[in-house]
């Protein structure tokens, strides 16, 4: 019989490591090592040859890496600039990748090394922040937009930071020794570089709770209102809910969602919820956290649950005014679809989409939200307009046929087109409406 082995000092017989699985964190580990090679050396040298910012950096790859604003200009140059990067985007047999989800020579797709940049970038920000440094130089120019969106992100960050001394919350107590692991796991896209600001103004328990609720949330407007939202406005959703597994699929697809869910009663969220069953499970969260537009149709007495299944699949642009517009007009299930497309049709693309999508955000000061609602305001004044003169028009033809909606609204678009688009322009100058 062969003689057991004895435990060794102190402990007992360490798990046996599985071959396969040790082989597998080996060649994983290579790779990764791999990878930190091509960047710290040639790939950072490329991005020294392209950019002015680097071109007296002793090492490039430092410089970019302790600071975000060049990080973002790097993923930007990558992006407009590939064919620079050519030796390094090919595979095992040296051909040529396309496919950012396809893996390089050295293991690792481009869109895991970008996983991994944005993650070392984030500690190296984070380790900055919470040490109280005074951080690293800054690029010495900036656009105009790019101006304008630091700003933005700087007084979204400094919401975070008020809220979080009205309630005497550190944003991350322990520092980046907290922070970071809490964030690490939600970390994988170049866009989140610039919310860097952000990130490390959020309470390290927040992201240990939603996660990729977070940091999926792509735009500084979208940021701007989670600011906003409260905790007791999720703990409300997820009573309305009453489905922690359903909770949970929400924080994770768009936290936004529960803005509005929480501002429902159970009976309201089951019918909007089911009426967007067939969607995909992400369009479905981001149309309830389109706020107004959820709750017209779980309040608005007129929606019924077939309406809303029949209007599904539009009402990922729609504004609450142009879900207004299709029963104030009083029109059948069947002619939803055929209006919209008339409306499109009629007005041009871009003309449609700015009355009848998303609402913009214009910014986070007075002025801006000034103008915000004074936009709304027009929005929801020229769709009534639509309405009183397709309906004026209608009763003059005196048919009742399915089609006179659409001949209607086509003529009341095609004769008030112009007029619409030059009172836009006030809004986005620069804005083509043809």
């Amino acid at each position: 019989m062969t003689p057991t082995p004895p435990n060794p000092p102190g402990g007992s017989t360490p798990p046996l490591v599985k071959p396969a699985a040790a082989k597998a964190e080996a060649a994983d580990e290579t790779a990764r090592k791999e990878v930190v090679r091509q960047l710290r050396g040639p790939v950072a040298q490329a991005f020294k040859l392209l950019m002015p910012e680097l071109a007296t950096a002793e090492d490039p790859y430092k410089a970019i890496m302790g600071n975000a604003e060049l990080l973002d200009r790097c993923f930007k140059t990558f992006q407009t600039k590939r064919e620079a990067f050519a030796p390094f985007l090919v595979d095992a047999t040296g051909a040529a990748v396309t496919d950012d989800a396809a893996r390089l020579a050295c293991g690792r797709s481009v869109n895991e090394v970008t996983g991994m940049a944005v993650r070392s970038a984030m500690r190296a920000f984070a380790e900055t922040h919470f040490a109280g440094g005074p951080g690293t130089p800054k690029p010495a120019t900036k656009t105009i937009a790019e101006a304008q969106r630091a700003g933005w992100i700087a007084a979204i960050a400094g919401m975070f930071k008020q809220r979080n001394a009205a309630k005497g919350v550190r944003a991350a107590p322990g520092g980046v020794a907290q922070f970071y692991p809490a964030i690490r796991d939600a970390l994988d896209f170049s866009w989140q570089v610039p919310f860097f600001p952000i990130y490390v103004e959020i309470p390290a328990t927040l992201f240990e709770k939603l996660g990729v609720g977070i940091t999926r949330l792509d735009t500084a407007e979208k940021l701007q209102r989670f600011a906003k939202l409260a905790s007791e406005d999720i703990a409300k959703a997820e009573q309305v809910m009453g489905d922690p597994a359903l909770a949970k699929e929400m924080l994770e697809n768009n936290v936004l969602a529960a803005e509005s869910v929480s501002q429902m009663s159970a009976a309201e969220f089951k019918v909007v919820h089911d009426a967007l069953a067939s969607l995909d499970v992400k369009q479905k969260w981001d149309i309830f956290a389109n706020k107004l537009t959820a709750l017209t149709l779980g309040q608005d007495k007129r929606i019924s649950k077939a309406d809303i299944v029949a209007l599904a699949g539009h009402l990922g642009i729609l504004n609450e005014h142009a879900v207004r517009v299709i029963f104030d007009l009083e029109l059948g299930r069947e002619q939803f679809g055929t209006f919209l497309e008339t409306a499109a049709k009629a007005l041009g693309r871009a003309l449609y989409m700015a009355l009848f999508g998303p609402i913009p955000v214009f910014g986070t000061d007075e002025a801006a939200a000034r103008k915000q609602k004074t936009y709304v305001g027009f929005i929801e004044t020229t769709l009534k307009g639509l309405v009183t003169a397709v309906k004026t028009l209608k009763a003059k033809f005196q048919r009742d046929a399915p089609e006179v909606i659409s001949e209607c609204l086509t003529l009341v678009c095609e004769a008030r087109r112009d007029g619409i688009a030059a009172e836009l322009r006030n809004f986005a100058p620069t804005a083509e409406f043809a």
